[in-house]
């Protein structure tokens, strides 16, 4: 298990001893004491309609935190998304910009609020710290009105009761939200934590305000022109770099893409583990397109198949592995069938994606495709 994931799993046993902490302590002593409802089947609705409330709640604020942050860093706000309704802009022809509202994907723990940079100038720190305003002012909000409404047993009074309890789950469903989006680590997404511990870099706020950029001018359907290779590596500018090296991939230029890979790669511990399991199928999957068969043959056996990302590739977990896998079995193995096992994943994981993140991972499957087809012609006819 990579660090990531075993951060993230401990987060997800801490936020889970939270809620059955507050459970015990609180909950279970109110039931006992009468202050609540008289069956278990009521009280089980009232908690279940509070945990409902509580979580649309709290990613409401937190997404609302999000888009104040973004005003105050002088951000613009290319979508706001709610549980998937969202109000996106779009662009016309003449370049005018106007607000539409629509289903969309999200990519958080219930929301997402995308941004671009205004300027040079363009200050992600509000970004990412309003949010945690907003919610230490919930948490005081909330713990007063808990403080003030007294215990009573009165059944005339339940509703009440119901109110003072139902602000300890919204309170204990907030620590949850803070505990995962602030905590200093990358985690299985990227929160606001890791955000805060890289963005004190300039270098990382200089590569971040890039990638917005060139995120919005794909947010609009135009092709990014500039090509940036930071030559300081973190973890930002890694990922940066990564981007990079999928636009030359997809240019066709698979030296320069390798190149970029590499000049990144010197030195892994500069980055994420996750990010650089990202440039490690990223070049095995440029060895199939620049190397011979055996030597791209073995270099996924010794990089992939020996490794932990062996299932990532083997069972298409995301697009890195599942690119790498479609060269593997259709090159080494020449499986016309095991290729079309890994498209129906595609489908899977396109469902989860935007579509200009599904059409970029089209283009390079298309490459690897045609690659293919000089040994399998039936590739050809294959639908991505």
């Amino acid at each position: 298990m990579e660090k990531e994931d075993f951060i993230s799993l401990l987060i997800y046993l801490l936020m889970g001893a939270v809620v059955v902490m507050i459970g015990i302590l609180v909950f279970r002593p109110a039931m006992e004491a009468g202050y609540l409802f008289n069956s278990a089947g009521e009280n089980f609705l009232f908690l279940f309609a509070s945990l409902a409330i509580a979580i649309v709640a709290n990613v409401f604020l937190l997404e609302i935190g999000h888009l104040l942050g973004a005003k105050l860093g002088k951000y613009k706000i290319l979508s706001f998304n709610i549980f998937g309704f969202g109000i996106y802009k779009t662009r016309n022809e003449e370049g005018k910009e106007k607000s539409k509202f629509r289903f969309g994907k999200f990519n958080g723990l219930g929301g997402q609020t995308v941004i671009s940079p205004k300027s040079e100038k363009s200050n992600p720190m509000p970004y990412v710290f309003t949010p945690l305003l907003l919610m230490l002012l919930e948490f005081v909000a909330l713990y007063c009105v808990f403080a003030f409404i007294k215990n009573v047993t009165d059944d005339s009074k339940v509703m009440l009761m119901a109110v003072k309890y139902g602000v300890v789950v919204l309170a204990t469903i907030g620590a949850c939200f803070i505990i995962y989006n602030y905590f200093p680590a990358k985690l299985d997404s990227l929160n606001d934590g890791y955000r805060i511990l890289l963005l004190n870099k300039k270098i990382n706020i200089e590569a971040y305000n890039y990638k917005l950029k060139n995120e919005e001018t794909e947010f609009f359907g135009e092709k990014v022109e500039e090509i940036r290779v930071f030559e300081e590596i973190t973890d930002f500018t890694a990922n940066v770099n990564f981007d990079a090296a999928i636009q030359e991939t997809i240019k066709k230029d698979f030296e320069k893409a390798l190149e970029i890979v590499n000049k990144t790669t010197a030195d892994k511990k500069k980055m994420a583990s996750s990010t650089y399991r990202k440039f490690v199928l990223l070049k095995v999957f440029l060895a199939y397109l620049l190397q011979s068969e055996e030597e791209a043959t073995a270099l996924y056996k010794d990089k992939v198949a020996s490794t932990e990302l062996s299932d990532l590739a083997r069972n298409c977990k995301n697009y890195d592995g599942l690119r790498v896998y479609v060269a593997y079995v259709g090159i080494s193995e020449k499986s016309l069938n095991e290729i079309k096992f890994a498209l129906e994943k595609k489908k899977k994981l396109d469902k989860k994606q935007d579509k200009v993140e599904a059409a970029k991972q089209n283009e390079l499957l298309k490459i690897i495709i045609e690659k293919i087809s000089e040994t399998i012609p039936q590739a050809k006819e294959l639908e991505l």
